[in-house]
């Protein structure tokens, strides 16, 4: 990940966070970890379908260590066997109150930075998720989607390509030009509640170029 980072890197802690705010969900940990990193693990108590949906975002300072942010790198994980039929990373097609939380839309293509080639946003270290579709030959990064497409709904418990791991991937994104706190956020629609139906964030690193 090293490639990605510019000269102001920071790991993200509790210290650094405004406010954690959900809807229609419960909190079952949140805070730093063994690592001293901050992380917030979120159930889903709603499953929406017609119904209220849920979802969560995470605001972090304008400022960290007195200077302005503007990339963000995280962690994302899901339970194996997830069942989730419409999903929101960080989109303005959102279902649980969660949104772009002032991160930019999601852009995948290509960009020169420097003597690398890079993409401007990027999903990358997957696990049985974007990754899976990408080696089965399928295209299936993006930042939300609601259907039954199982060669592409990786989060979708009739996803094909499903290996019985828990789901895991890694973002790179953009933030806006806006001074407001900012970072992940995740909602969902259709899916799963209880114990086994949660989504955490965390890994968290915020830098500038």
């Amino acid at each position: 990940m090293g490639n990605f980072y510019g000269r102001k890197i920071h790991k993200v802690t509790a210290s650094d966070i405004d406010s954690l705010n959900r809807t229609n969900t419960t909190v079952l940990s949140s805070g730093n970890d063994s690592n001293g990193t901050y992380h917030a693990k979120i159930q889903w108590d709603t499953g929406g379908c017609g119904g209220a949906s849920g979802g969560f975002n995470v605001k972090i300072n304008n400022l960290v260590d007195g200077w302005r942010w503007n990339y963000i790198t995280m962690k994302w994980s899901i339970p194996a066997g997830s069942s989730i039929s419409c999903w929101n990373w960080n989109s303005s097609s959102d279902y649980g109150s969660a949104g772009l939380n002032g991160l930019l839309a999601y852009n995948g293509t290509t960009a020169h930075r420097g003597r690398e080639w890079t993409t401007v946003d990027k999903v990358f270290k997957g696990q049985d998720c974007f990754d899976a579709a990408q080696a089965a030959g399928y295209s299936a990064v993006q930042m939300s989607r609601c259907d039954n497409q199982y060669d592409y709904n990786v989060f979708h418990t009739g996803f094909n390509h499903d290996t019985g791991l828990e789901k895991q991937f890694y973002m790179l994104r953009r933030r806006s030009t806006s001074t407001d706190p900012a970072g992940p956020s995740h909602s969902r629609s259709c899916n799963a509640t209880g114990a086994s139906a949660w989504g955490m964030v965390s890994d968290i690193i915020v830098f500038r170029l």
